[in-house]
């Protein structure tokens, strides 16, 4: 009895262990045949919904007819930072199609550049350097400029400020025009 309660203990202390280092993973519980082996069999659901989400903002862009070399690496670039800043990549995608229609060398009249039209004032702001015309560089600075003003803001002011500035929505004197148009893109990016 002292040995099967040791024996318990220990498993327990293993299994402790393993999802400390390892968090993201679930155990596969499909029972072992009699005569096999058991083994740790581990599943990374978040790897397979990143994949998902990945195919989605692929095919989306490439039903743009962006070549499929830069439909990959933009996102990549989305799904790094989206994750590292807790940002729908689907929004992000949104935005690159209605913001740049994913032209990378972009500029805006108000001197707004790459895919995300980031201002260099808001890349200052953002503390992040780089040339923005480059995507790694601009959809990191979107990703967490967005974030910020998702946070200050709310989900759907937090889109329309990173359009129109924190300024018009602490005034009250934002329009809704561009938010309706991302989630348009939106809806049609989830089908």
């Amino acid at each position: 009895m002292i040995i099967v309660m040791k024996s318990m203990m220990v498993t327990f202390l293993i299994i402790a262990e393993f999802t400390t280092y390892y968090p993201n993973f679930e155990w596969d519980n499909t029972p072992v045949k009699q005569g096999n082996t058991p083994s740790i069999a581990v599943t990374t659901s978040t790897s397979t919904q990143q994949k998902q989400v990945e195919q989605i903002i692929i095919q989306h862009m490439l039903s743009r007819n962006i070549a499929t070399t830069d439909a990959i690496n933009i996102s990549n670039h989305i799904l790094t930072f989206s994750g590292k800043y807790n940002v729908d990549p689907y929004i992000i995608l949104a935005m690159i199609e209605l913001e740049s229609h994913y032209q990378p060398k972009a500029i805006g009249k108000h001197g707004d550049t790459g895919l995300m039209q980031i201002l260099p004032a808001t890349q200052r702001y953002m503390g992040i350097t780089g040339d923005l015309t480059n995507p790694e560089v601009n959809i990191h600075v979107g990703c967490k400029y967005l974030a910020y003003t998702q946070n200050r803001f709310g989900s759907d002011l937090g889109i329309v400020a990173y359009n129109q500035g924190e300024g018009n929505i602490v005034r009250g004197t934002y329009k809704t025009n561009y938010l309706t148009k991302v989630k348009k893109i939106w809806l049609t990016i989830k089908k």
